[in-house]
């Protein structure tokens, strides 16, 4: 029986846990402490601040994106607004060379005129200013100026012909109307005059 008991005792002492055989103070008690639930409250507030947060953040895109476009549409009006000006600047350089290629050619008007002393129905002021003077009279005075370059060249021509000089016999009446003389002339000059039928 003693035997028995024993082997009892071995057997239920097996079985038991071990802690049961650890003595245990009321002192080392750890109570398992549950986390802290959220109030329903601060959830909430932070669910209304993360989409407020939201809210804002696609304000503020939507306003770069705003800014962007005007930022593009007044580079555009910039880009414009040069291209206009390079246009306006060829035009004045275009302008101002037309300007002095009528100057020179009025002063060049204005020395021949004082050169030949010519009674011209005009009145050049020295030194004048172009925008003074109309296109029709320009036009008109280059045409002038013109057709006097080929009356000279065409009478330098006539001078300085080649080959041997041909003189033309001249018959010019005396003063005294009685008698007649011929001459000879190498003038080209003269021959014009006489060619045209124009009298001394």
């Amino acid at each position: 029986m003693a035997w028995r008991s024993g082997l009892r005792s071995n057997i239920y002492d097996r079985s038991r846990p071990v802690s049961e055989y650890i003595p245990v103070k009321s002192s080392n008690r750890s109570t398992i402490q549950n986390e802290p639930r959220p109030n329903s409250d601060e959830l909430c507030i932070r669910t209304a601040q993360l989409q407020c947060e939201r809210k804002l953040r696609k304000e503020a895109e939507e306003r770069c994106k705003q800014l962007m476009l005007k930022v593009e549409h007044t580079q555009a009006i910039l880009n414009l607004r040069n291209q206009e000006l390079e246009r306006e600047r060829a035009g004045r350089k275009e302008a101002e060379h037309m300007c002095q290629s009528l100057q020179i050619t009025i002063d060049k008007l204005e020395q021949y005129l004082r050169k030949k002393n010519m009674t011209v129905d005009l009145h050049f002021i020295p030194n004048s200013n172009v925008t003074s003077m109309s296109m029709s009279e320009i036009t008109r005075l280059q045409g002038q100026l013109h057709l006097q370059e080929e009356k000279d060249e065409k009478f330098q021509n006539e001078a300085h012909y080649t080959g041997s000089p041909k003189y033309q016999t001249v018959v010019v009446e005396s003063t005294s109307n009685t008698q007649k003389r011929t001459m000879a002339c190498a003038s080209p000059k003269f021959r014009n005059f006489q060619e045209n039928g124009l009298e001394f």
